[in-house]
């Protein structure tokens, strides 16, 4: 009997063990060992999209210019909080414009779908009065100390799921509390269903930047957003994420659900006027057919 029970245990040991992190599959099907914020929000708009892009890696058949556009704006900020961090003078609206014109040349490189009445010279008029708004602002001039700038944070945060990777624009301490402070260009100033909208992706930084703010001694995080309008006259707005325990609880829920919809390698095309429009995929979506 007990020999018995011996060799059993011995050939259940021989078995390979069922994943349980998600970590090899996510290899498999995308070649990284992770997951991001941006592909579980890719999967939740049109999952033929994340197939087309993680699954396959299909080189775009355009770049929409508002993509090439936020990319720059971005650089450009960057560039800025840069300088403060070095401890050298804040830039002028000039060498913002520099950051930014160099950013939009080596994004370019692939067909630009421009939007109507949309040029590259109206884009780079458009963002020195952006740039020019934000230089204004309290925001340029965070209270506190910077102690990051694109930084990259990786954990598994969620249970049964790859490592998730989050990328956040800006990190400073200020009054015991860390501040991630995510950047975005908006046709107009963000409204409340807006915000709720971007709750989500503040969540997961907030987690993984968790133990981050263990370290420095932070009592509290507090995720924001930074909005400039690409308007005739820019504005910017700060907006605070609230986040309470159940929002952190129905995000984590999520993003294990989407991750288990993407391991059942169903992916279909969801039509939608607004996300269509400016999809790079849109050929190879058209000549598309599910398998069997």
């Amino acid at each position: 009997m007990i020999a018995g029970t011996s060799l059993a245990a011995k050939d259940r040991n021989k078995c390979v063990r069922p994943e349980i992190d998600g970590t090899q599959t996510a290899l498999r099907l995308t070649g990284r060992d992770y997951i991001s914020c941006s592909s579980i929000t890719t999967f939740q708009r049109c999952p033929l999209k994340y197939y087309f892009q993680y699954v396959v890696g299909l080189v775009p058949e355009f770049v929409p210019s508002s993509l090439i556009f936020g990319t720059a704006i971005h650089a450009a900020v960057e560039s800025h909080f840069r300088a403060l961090l070095e401890g050298a003078c804040a830039p002028s609206v000039h060498d913002l414009m520099e950051a930014y014109q160099q950013t939009w040349k080596e994004e370019s490189s692939s067909p630009v779908q421009f939007g109507k009445g949309e040029s590259a010279e109206s884009l780079t008029d458009l963002a020195r009065r952006m740039l020019e708004a934000f230089l204004k602002s309290d925001t340029s001039r965070p209270e506190g100390e910077i102690v990051g700038i694109e930084e990259e944070f990786r954990a598994r945060i969620v249970e049964d799921c790859p490592p998730l990777l989050g990328r956040v624009d800006l990190i400073f301490c200020a009054r015991a509390a860390l501040h991630l402070v995510d950047f975005k260009t908006a046709r107009n100033r963000w409204n409340e269903a807006k915000t709720e909208e971007g709750l989500p992706q503040m969540a997961l930084y907030a987690e993984l930047a968790r133990p981050l703010a263990t370290a420095l001694g932070c009592r509290t995080v507090r995720p924001e957003w930074i909005i400039v309008t690409k308007t005739q006259q820019p504005v910017v707005q700060a907006v605070s994420a609230q986040l309470g325990p159940s929002q952190i609880a129905r995000t984590r829920s999520v993003v294990r659900q989407v991750w288990r919809a993407i391991t059942t390698e169903v992916f279909y095309p969801t039509p939608s006027a607004m996300q269509c429009a400016t999809c790079p995929f849109q050929t190879a979506c058209r000549t598309w057919e599910a398998g069997p």
